[in-house]
């Protein structure tokens, strides 16, 4: 797990400084990496995340209103955003503080709340699950590093996107770091917060978490893919390739586990 939340935290890092000194930003190439990156959260919360968490709970009635509830929450952080998860590349109306700290702040709430899965004890979820035991705790180690690849594919393009839209926005370089350096300390302090879910009192509520988390994946997962310019909706051959890749890595890591 220790390398885990190194990577989690220097490999978006990197990509936001990187975005730091662009002066422009490939509108077509981020559309092919969020498709590729939007359809492997799709698919793994349909392949992986959602029969596991209702399997590991009695609670499938109210899991599905907390599912809703997590949609819901991404659309309201959404209009602190702007739609940086999304890949919107929108100057902000200013470089101030008081502009960007709504879009941290949302970004941030977001990136927690996918962090603490990370460091959750899922077995602890269990509620009358018959694995054996080393098979139980290869399929856990093998879903949480198919979990984490999705938060890591989900954050790098949000860094860049953030990175780029504060340089373009005439935000200082220093101001701009700092920014950037506690958006991408989220994830690992929400995995933190997991490690520590007794302290935290979230022993009892990780189906709960785990539902939030997937309704704001398939927020964000179907906005990506569907979201597209003009009126005609029509996916283009490198588009489509792309989002059929991100599902196919879904797949293979799922039938490999």
């Amino acid at each position: 797990m220790t390398y885990q939340l190194i990577l989690l935290t220097v490999l978006p890092l990197i990509a936001g400084l990187l975005a730091l000194r662009m002066t422009s930003l490939s509108q077509r190439a981020l559309k092919l990496v969020l498709g590729f990156c939007g359809a492997y959260l799709l698919a793994i919360a349909c392949i992986h995340l959602l029969p596991e968490v209702f399997a590991h709970t009695t609670k499938g009635f109210q899991i599905g209103f907390w599912i809703l509830g997590g949609f819901v929450l991404q659309i309201v952080l959404d209009s602190f955003t702007r739609g940086i998860e999304h890949g919107h590349v929108h100057k902000l109306p200013s470089a101030s503080l008081k502009v960007a700290l709504p879009v941290l702040i949302g970004l941030s709430v977001h990136s927690l709340l996918e962090g603490i899965p990370l460091g959750l004890d899922m077995d602890m979820m269990t509620e009358g699950h018959h694995h054996g035991h080393s098979h139980a705790g290869h399929n856990h180690s093998h879903g949480k590093l198919m979990y984490w690849l999705g938060v890591l594919l989900h954050k790098v393009p949000a860094a860049v996107v953030l990175a780029f839209l504060m340089q373009q926005s005439g935000f200082k370089k220093m101001l701009s770091i700092v920014l950037l350096i506690v958006f991408v300390l989220m994830s690992p302090i929400g995995a933190l917060i997991g490690m520590n879910q007794d302290a935290f009192g979230l022993a009892n509520i990780q189906s709960e978490i785990m539902a939030l988390v997937i309704g704001s994946f398939l927020h964000i997962s179907t906005t990506i893919i569907f979201e597209q310019e003009g009126s005609h909706h029509h996916i283009d051959f490198g588009r489509l390739t792309s989002i059929l890749s991100g599902m196919a890595l879904a797949v293979v890591l799922m039938l490999l586990s």
